[in-house]
């Protein structure tokens, strides 16, 4: 920090939050500074957070800013946040709450196995940022490839977060020397742009899941089997173009989202017992879907979306509300 007595001076304002407002507080000065407003909230809740009433406590506190819908922080407030994490342990980064930095990322997935790395609540690497920071191709080209380890996760018990996000012009940096055994199972949010596997670890517990996001990845199914997901909001699975099959919906009560669009092996999407909270449904570019059944009042409400786009083999579309009418189609591809 470039000065200890500004450090401490601003601390104060931290020091007088609670355990939850400080958490929101460090993860938005690590994570979050200049996002929108409503995924930052969205984020916070599938951590167990009430997001909106922190939110307000660190504006009320001039910690954070809204400004045309996204959440802002002054330079210094924010490197005091960077700092109190620095400071939970100086020379390990593998023991403190929250990474983001590419090489204490490289440190601690490199070096410790998953080894040592505990108190690591959250694991956030943003490559599309990095890229844009950085001064051209040459200096991206030089980013090292780091491998991972069937056990690098496992013994981040405290894990509540993994994002790994790269876009569409960024190369991964992360690489397996073997397939991944397991995540922590109290993970509750999961994004991992092309994740590189044809399923998830089947020792995985996944019932604490709130959001999975796995765009662009080499998934071909979700688990040798099917797993129970009773708190699932989110489902995103974009462009994984090998993905054959999702797993009944009625395993995620709770989902909220469900974003499928160019998976282009994908077949059929049913549920078997109805999804009262369903709100979004895209399937757009799905060029070899042919059956979808679920059970949802999705059609009924005015902010229900269903998009089915470019899905020219889809010959059954069955919607079955709570209603006595049964929307029931045969799809010509018009």
């Amino acid at each position: 920090f470039p000065d200890l007595k500004i450090f401490r001076l601003l601390k104060l304002s931290y020091d007088g939050l609670d355990d939850e407002q400080q958490n929101i507080f460090l993860d938005i000065a690590c994570f979050y500074r200049g996002e929108f407003e409503k995924v930052v909230a969205l984020t916070l809740d599938s951590f167990g957070f009430s997001a909106c009433k922190g939110m307000d406590d660190l504006k009320d506190r001039g910690l954070i800013s809204i400004s045309k819908g996204r959440v802002w922080m002054h330079d210094l407030i924010q490197e005091m946040g960077h700092e109190i994490v620095r400071l939970e342990c100086v020379d390990d980064p593998g023991k403190r709450s929250r990474i983001w930095k590419l090489k204490d990322i490289y440190e601690v997935l490199r070096k410790n196995k998953g080894k040592l790395t505990e108190e690591i609540q959250c694991i956030f690497l943003d490559m599309e940022k990095i890229a844009a920071e950085m001064w051209d191709m040459k200096e991206m080209m030089e980013i090292k490839k780091v491998q991972l380890h069937a056990e690098t996760f496992k013994e981040m018990h405290k894990l509540r977060m993994i994002k790994f996000h790269t876009g569409y012009l960024c190369e991964s940096p992360l690489t397996f020397y073997t397939f991944l055994k397991s995540f922590p199972d109290h993970l509750k949010f999961l994004c991992w742009d092309k994740f590189p596997q044809r399923s998830l670890p089947q020792d995985f517990c996944p019932e604490n899941l709130v959001i999975l996001e796995m765009p662009n990845s080499d998934l071909e199914q979700l688990w040798e089997g099917d797993q129970a997901l009773p708190n699932l909001k989110r489902l995103n699975l974009t462009g994984s173009q090998k993905l054959v099959r999702v797993p009944d919906l009625s395993l995620s009560p709770n989902i909220e989202e469900i974003i499928l669009n160019g998976c282009r092996s994908l077949i059929e999407v049913y549920s078997s017992t109805f999804l009262d909270n369903l709100n979004w449904l895209w399937l757009g570019h799905c060029s070899k879907l042919e059956r979808l059944d679920i059970c949802s009042n999705i059609l009924w409400r005015s902010s229900g979306i269903v998009n089915l786009d470019c899905c020219d083999k889809l010959e059954t579309l069955l919607i079955r509300g709570r209603t006595d009418v049964v929307q029931s189609y045969i799809y010509s591809g018009l």
